[in-house]
């Protein structure tokens, strides 16, 4: 016998017991709907064998720990649906992801997006007949002759341990090679939606074959599920893609994957954001540089990005497109010999990276091969790493409140499992960062999703629909210098290698403004705007008439972002078209202004503002230029 503790209840059992045999008499009373627990604070599904005296924390339908636990049981459920509904079907891989899960099948026919409310009246069918997901237990051997006819399968046992046991899932007639764990029966799974369809390569390799993707949302009510779907359906509302060819900022085409081609009024917002960057980091003493794209990876090799990231690296031989900058800018910061009166020595620059991301990963602005990031390195003493760590964090708040975003979340990310140096270096730079922010009275989260080559603060901003976007980061390095032989001579006359702190703030400018057009939905803070103010005519030209506008048009030149419409087309029209161009201010000036000397303003908020002075309406909308 062994002793149970079921939240605080203490029940004796026999030994070999699984959680189930103890739940399923109960069911109808207090145990109503669990579908997994915790074991000594350890996730299980209910085969779980209780051998020993155990706690154990119950996870009902209702709570939150059961949503991964119901994502991934749908993901079976999805393959299930697809080996019945087709032939020659092998399945691969169904992982949860966030808000949902996705599955990789290699499959004859070509899924599309018209063929999932089939599918879904399948995985209806299998729910309502309430089936059983039942947990087996095999050696090595028995695996490999179980999922003999699916190489993908076989794979993936073989990476496993031969002396290791393995688990499978079986429902009905399907099984399927998992740790688990999974509800105990498939009517938990009846609040789902399948999304979207997509290319995916085996194992993330492009050498590998190409998969079919399909992905999917899972919830624990109805009414979860129903919010979710309002919620994608908002996001789709404000895809920047969408948003960007409504309002002709650019465009991307097949023969060039993961590039923009940007249009006059994108390139606009593009060049207005890099100067208000330049501009302020060369008033907090940064300096500008510039640095080759193309490079020996030998560089690479040294600083130890290669080892890092070599798949998602465009190589030539021993030439490299350039991942990153800081290697390049250690080159600058080598290329003589430093002070400690040098320090700390800030470089930036717009630089252009290129990344080999696979075809199934581009997304928009979002996801590229080439982008710009406003990257800096800080090369400095240990003593200078605080004070540069928070005038960095005061400008980072100044730059995201330009942008209208008010709310940031920070999280500090520690040492991850890969990661080079030595561990007392690692807790230096940590106590550092966080001891900023106890000391700035920052709320923070704690994450093991450091650089390689140091911690990190991160800067995530939250959109208007509760999206997060992580953008901001400064990393704290003691070990790259060293790697790539930065050098200074202290106050001592000693050598010695700079700490360098990586720090970005919009990170990928594309990215960013991708971010910015779904947030604003293209409303963008006026300073931004390509063109601020349309002036229309609405009468007859004659010379008086011409010279009144362009008087105006001249005086707001010289201010702002003015473009004019002289042409003789239906007022309404104009105004029609110059709103969907969400243009801030439609100046319109007929005789009536004209005789007494004021302009008539359509407002993009939709407030209209009727014979106001010139130099009034100016006044009125300086302060918004800034």
């Amino acid at each position: 016998m062994v002793l149970v503790t079921i939240e605080n209840k203490k029940i004796k059992v026999n030994s070999g017991i699984t959680l189930n045999d103890i739940i399923n008499p109960l069911e109808n009373n207090l145990y109503k709907d669990v579908i997994a627990a915790y074991i000594d604070n350890n996730i299980t599904d209910l085969y779980y064998i209780i051998n020993r005296d155990v706690n154990i924390k119950l996870i009902y339908k209702d709570d939150d720990q059961a949503l991964d636990i119901i994502r991934h049981s749908c993901a079976h459920l999805l393959a299930h649906a697809i080996k019945l509904l087709y032939t020659d079907v092998n399945t691969v891989i169904g992982p949860t992801i966030k808000d949902g899960f996705y599955y990789d099948f290699c499959i004859k026919d070509t899924l599309k997006i018209n063929d999932f409310n089939k599918i879904e009246e399948k995985m209806k069918q299998l729910i309502k007949e309430n089936i059983p997901l039942e947990k087996h237990t095999v050696s090595y051997d028995n695996a490999l002759e179980i999922f003999k006819d699916n190489i993908y399968k076989i794979n993936i046992i073989k990476n496993i341990k031969s002396t290791e046991s393995i688990t499978y899932y079986k429902q009905k007639d399907f099984i399927d090679l998992c740790k688990g764990p999974h509800v105990p029966n498939t009517k938990y799974l009846s609040y789902f939606k399948l999304l979207k369809v997509s290319g995916a390569y085996w194992k993330g390799n492009s050498k590998n074959k190409m998969l079919q993707r399909v992905y999917g949302t899972a919830w624990n009510s109805k009414n979860k599920l129903n919010e979710y779907i309002i919620y994608i359906n908002e996001i789709k509302k404000k895809d920047h893609r969408k948003i960007g060819l409504d309002l002709d900022l650019f465009h991307f085409q097949k023969e060039s994957p993961g590039t923009i081609f940007w249009h006059n009024k994108g390139w606009d917002i593009y060049t207005n954001i890099i100067e208000y960057l330049r501009n302020i980091l060369i008033k907090n003493n940064y300096y500008e540089v510039n640095t080759p794209i193309m490079l020996n990876s030998i560089l690479f090799k040294r600083s130890g990005h290669i080892d890092k990231f070599n798949e998602n690296i465009f190589k030539f031989n021993d030439i490299i497109l350039k991942p990153m900058n800081c290697p390049c800018h250690i080159q600058i910061f080598n290329n003589k010999i430093r002070s400690y009166k040098d320090l700390p020595l800030r470089l930036f620059e717009f630089g252009l990276c290129s990344r080999n991301e696979l075809s199934g990963s581009l997304y928009g602005l979002m996801r590229l091969k080439n982008f710009v990031q406003d990257d800096a390195h800080i090369f400095c003493t240990e003593e200078q790493i605080y004070s540069e760590t928070v005038n960095f964090i005061i400008l980072l708040k100044k730059i995201y409140l330009k942008f209208n975003f008010k709310k940031i979340i920070v999280q500090l990310s520690k040492r991850p499992e890969n990661k080079i140096g030595d561990a007392a270096l690692w807790s230096k730079a940590e106590n550092i960062l966080e001891n900023i922010l106890i000391n700035l009275n920052m709320k923070y989260k704690i994450s093991n999703e450091g650089a390689f080559y140091g911690p990190k603060l991160e800067f995530i901003l939250t959109d208007n629909i509760g999206r997060e976007w992580q953008c901001g980061t400064i990393q704290v390095d003691f070990f790259t210098s060293k790697k790539l032989k930065a050098r200074y001579i202290d106050k001592n006359g000693k050598i010695i290698n700079p700490i360098i702190l990586h720090r970005a703030i919009l990170g990928s400018i594309e990215r960013f403004i991708g971010i910015l057009l779904e947030e604003t939905y293209g409303y963008f803070p006026f300073w931004l705007f390509p063109v601020q103010i349309i002036i229309i005519s609405i009468s007859d030209m004659n010379t008086n008439y011409i010279n009144y506008i362009n008087n105006i048009y001249s005086v707001l030149k010289s201010k702002f972002k003015v473009k004019l419409d002289l042409t003789s087309k239906n007022i309404q029209h104009k105004i029609k078209k110059y709103i969907l161009e969400k243009i801030p201010y439609i100046i319109i000036i007929g005789y009536k202004e004209m005789k007494t000397n004021t302009i008539s303003i359509k407002q993009l908020d939709g407030n209209n503002i009727n014979n106001i002075s010139l130099y009034v309406f100016i006044n009125k909308i300086l302060k918004n230029k800034e």
